[in-house]
This record gives structure tokens, sequence and C-alpha cells, in this order.
């Protein structure tokens, strides 16, 4: 929910008031934002493209963990607006994972057709497969 809050026209208002602003996105944006945008990657990506570039300013289309991350490892940036805190992200942890792994209640049981479950297991077979190792 977090990722449909932007849109082009608030990237749009950014770039105008920031001039060499970097537009950094997650691609769970919609289409449109993920255009607009100056790069689009996964949290680690998003991370790395940050400590690499050399910009004035950065507007940063995801949850506001990963910004307040940013500010802390690179205090000389310049972060404004963007981030949305997502009110769910807050409520996971490790803990609650494996214990919907290991008892799942019957509300957090999907069933998926075999097809498209195996197509699924493959692309993450192929994150780890190309995450890097260092």
């Amino acid at each position: 929910m977090v990722h449909d809050q932007f849109g082009p026209n608030e990237i749009a208002a950014a770039r105008q008031r920031y001039p060499g602003l970097k537009v950094v996105a997650h691609p769970e944006c919609t289409p449109e934002v993920a255009a607009a945008s100056d790069f689009v990657g996964s949290t680690g990506a998003m991370m790395k493209y940050v400590r690499t570039t050399g910009a004035p300013y950065y507007l940063m289309l995801t949850e506001c963990g990963l910004v307040g991350r940013l500010q802390s490892e690179s205090p000389e940036k310049a972060f404004i607006g963007g981030c949305r805190l997502c009110p769910y992200m807050k409520l996971n942890s490790l803990e609650k994972v494996r214990e919907a792994l290991r008892a799942p209640r019957p509300e957090q049981i999907i069933t998926l057709d075999e097809n498209i479950r195996l197509r699924a297991a493959r692309c993450i077979e192929r994150m780890f497969e190309l995450a890097p190792t260092d």
C-alpha cells in the first residue's frame, strides 16, 4: 500500500523544487512512477545506488525504514520527503514468520496452482543465485 501513494505529479514537483534530484523507487511502485524515476530497484540495489551516486538530493519512494538507515549511513546526502510509513510492515517479526510457517492458522494458508507455485519458486531461486555474496 505504501508504494501506491506516490505519483508522477509528486515527482515532477520535487524535481522543480530540488534541481539535480535523483528519484529512487522500489519496483512495487506503479509503472508511471517507475518510468518517472531515475532508478528502480530492490531495497539492496536502492541502497547501493544512493551510496555510489553523487546527487544533491534524493527522493526515496519506499517505506521510511530504508530512508532512516540511509540517512545514518550517509549523513552527507540530503533526503527529501517521499517515504511513507507502512503500518503493517512493523507488525512483522522473524518470530511471527517462523510461527506462521510452523503452524499456520486456517486464514494464513494460501493455495496456489502448481504451475504458478513452480514458476514463483524458480524466481526466488534465481534471486539467490544472482545475489551478491559480499
